[in-house]
């Protein structure tokens, strides 16, 4: 074999050499790259599974601040170039012994973001909250929320009073001891003008609109009165 013969072969042994390597490196490589795109998938799955726990999170905390309530009274009480609004809202008696600042703000943001959805054009909105059963043409008793279109409807900027109270047991519907009374005495009354039954049922509505409370809580009164026999009417 001539000496350029053996360089010739020696040539090709290193070229072999260095294909290998190199296929060693881009296997690698490949490899590596795999393993870099299976990572970058854990940690955006990863990502959209904490996303969607923490959205869930968040709705769970809203729904917790929102209570059940219920629009009693739109009084519009606008003024030339100025619309404001007066809204009377019932929170559910289930509420009474349960009601947090927390809760309060959040369902008043909601209420104003309903009303304002729903009338459109709205400058203020001015919320008066009670219990359920409260006389709700008197100061409101749970608190009041004031929101302007100025100030993007922020409750917050505006300001707002909560000045509830747990209700002392002796209450019954946020009525004092002597207006559960008068309701009594003249549910009493106004049975007593009639002998049919029916005119008795319809009593109850009747007198449950004249004190701006509800006939369930009527009903509750009567049903304490009878039990520790609160005076009544004279008869005639």
């Amino acid at each position: 074999m001539t000496e350029q013969d053996l360089k010739k072969k020696k040539d090709n042994k290193v070229l072999m050499i260095v294909l290998i390597v190199l296929g060693v490196l881009m296997i690698a490589s490949v490899g590596s790259c795999i393993a870099c795109v299976a990572c970058m998938d854990k940690v955006t799955e990863d990502t959209d599974e904490q996303e969607s726990q923490d959205d869930n999170e968040t709705s769970e905390v809203e729904q917790e601040e929102i209570v059940d309530y219920k629009i009693i009274e739109e009084d519009d009480v606008s003024y030339a170039g100025y619309s404001r609004w007066s809204v009377r809202v019932v929170f559910s008696e289930s509420t009474k012994k349960t009601l947090t600042e927390k809760q309060f703000k959040g369902t008043g943001e909601k209420i104003v973001n309903d009303f304002i959805d729903k009338k459109g054009k709205v400058d203020e909105v001015n919320l008066f909250c009670y219990l359920e059963g409260q006389d709700y043409t008197g100061a409101y008793s749970v608190g009041k929320i004031v929101a302007k279109k100025e100030s993007n409807y922020s409750i917050v900027s505006e300001g707002y009073s909560f000045n509830y109270k747990v209700p002392d047991e002796s209450e019954l519907g946020g009525l004092s001891m002597s207006k559960q009374k008068s309701i009594y005495y003249d549910v009493i009354k106004y049975q007593r003008k009639s002998d049919d039954p029916s005119v008795w049922e319809k009593t109850y509505g009747v007198v449950a609109k004249e004190y701006k409370t509800t006939e369930k809580i009527v009903l509750e009164i009567c049903s304490r009165g009878g039990e520790e026999a609160w005076p009544k009417p004279p008869l005639e």
